[in-house]
């Protein structure tokens, strides 16, 4: 017998979820479970009916209502979504869990982990999903620019698709487990090499970004997983960079698996239903907390090798260093907290005399500083090379500030 608090919240989930899926995904997801549109008026309706193979005993053709003008529309689309809950044996959740995987690809991320009452720590739930992000767009930055040191600067493409199509999903039941979504456009293609026999020939096949990232991001999970396990050795930079293995991407992975009392971390993804699935990656990846010396030697190693290259940081100062060479001669040094791998750094940088009074104003006035060289890591992150300040924006905001006396 179904209670009255029962039904009243069966009613509110239905209103809930006719609030959040669209008569094209409900249409969508019935054509991804083998439904058969029977009729269809361009604009306004559409009538599909189950497969053959349904095993509930009554059933019931949808009527799915798309012209939302129309005065009966609401009371219309939350039928049609009852009948398909009811034909696909599912709660008005699974529904619409099952309706948004039609176009999105799922990270999940379980925490292997204590807790007296299945929870974690709010500073460590930032920090995951912070590590997380950083995750994504190293494979996103691995996808787009295959070469890029993955510092500084990204392609448009990879901001945009954080902004736009990385979204945070509904936590699963179970242990602490994290859902990342990444939305699948239409609109969106790329060349790729086919084969037709012996014969290499360019075609135009469309994948979304969005899938290509999440691919990217899979095989440079379970790449790195195998180097840390000792499975593989670890080959050089430029070949792991195609499969999706960057200092960033490991060093991200670092940081979700060094969480206090965690004993692993389980990595597995769930592919949207209007593309293909891959074969080709591990239904799971496991990186255990025993793996973590395993893992810095693998990222310490894509550190060393990675070619150096001019680096462009932009921060603020957070100390100022003069230091006595002898012979009158003075020293400057600021340490520059700017973002290098994804994470705010403390960068120490060598100045000229000059450029370090700029620095002191900058400090003064909480300003951001600008300059390039080379980025070294030994005990600490310094700047070398060829120094250059870019002082266009700071004398900018200091001649704004400077009332005019004339």
């Amino acid at each position: 017998m179904v209670t009255g608090e029962a039904r009243a919240n069966s009613l509110d989930e239905l209103t809930e979820l006719e609030a959040s899926i669209s008569p094209q995904a409900l249409g969508e997801y019935l054509a991804s479970c083998a439904w058969t549109r029977l009729r269809s008026a361009e604009g306004i309706a559409e009538l599909w009916a189950p497969p053959e193979s349904t095993t509930t005993a009554r059933q019931i053709d949808v009527f799915l209502p798309l012209d939302q003008t129309f005065s009966d529309f609401g009371r219309r689309f939350k039928q049609a979504l009852a009948d398909t809950a009811r034909m696909q044996e599912v709660d008005f959740p699974e529904l619409a869990d099952a309706i948004s995987r039609v176009r999105t690809d799922v990270f999940f991320v379980r925490l292997d982990q204590t807790t007296a009452d299945n929870t974690i720590p709010l500073g460590q739930a930032k920090d995951l999903v912070e590590s997380l992000q950083r995750m994504v767009r190293a494979a996103a930055t691995s996808e787009t620019s295959p070469g890029h040191s993955h510092r500084g600067r990204r392609p448009q493409r990879v901001t945009e698709f954080l902004t736009d199509d990385l979204r945070f999903g509904h936590t699963r039941r179970g242990s602490f487990i994290v859902t990342v979504a990444a939305r699948l456009r239409d609109d969106e293609e790329r060349e790729e090499s086919v084969s037709e026999g012996p014969i290499q020939v360019q075609a135009t096949r469309y994948r979304p970004y969005g899938r290509r990232v999440m691919e990217k991001l899979a095989r440079g999970l379970a790449a790195t997983q195998q180097y840390a396990a000792g499975e593989d050795t670890v080959p050089d930079l430029e070949t792991v960079q195609q499969v999706g293995v960057s200092p960033e991407l490991v060093s991200s992975l670092i940081d979700v698996a060094s969480a206090e009392g965690l004993r692993g971390v389980d990595l597995s993804f769930q592919w949207a239903g209007q593309e293909p699935s891959p074969d080709d990656i591990p239904e799971t990846i496991r990186v255990s907390a025993l793996d973590l010396p395993k893992l810095e030697s693998v990222r310490d190693r894509l550190v060393r090798e990675r070619p150096p290259e001019t680096e462009t940081l932009t921060g603020r100062i957070a100390g100022l260093e003069r230091v006595a060479l002898g012979g009158g001669e003075e020293g400057h040094t600021v340490v520059l907290e700017a973002e290098v791998d994804g994470r705010l750094r403390k960068v120490r940088v060598p100045l000229s005399a000059t450029d370090y009074e700029w620095a002191i104003r900058a400090h003064q006035a909480r300003l951001l500083f600008t300059v390039s060289g080379t980025l070294v890591k030994k005990r600490s992150w310094e700047l070398q090379g060829n120094v250059e300040v870019d002082l266009r924006q700071l004398r900018g905001f200091l001649e704004a500030k400077t009332p005019d006396v004339t």
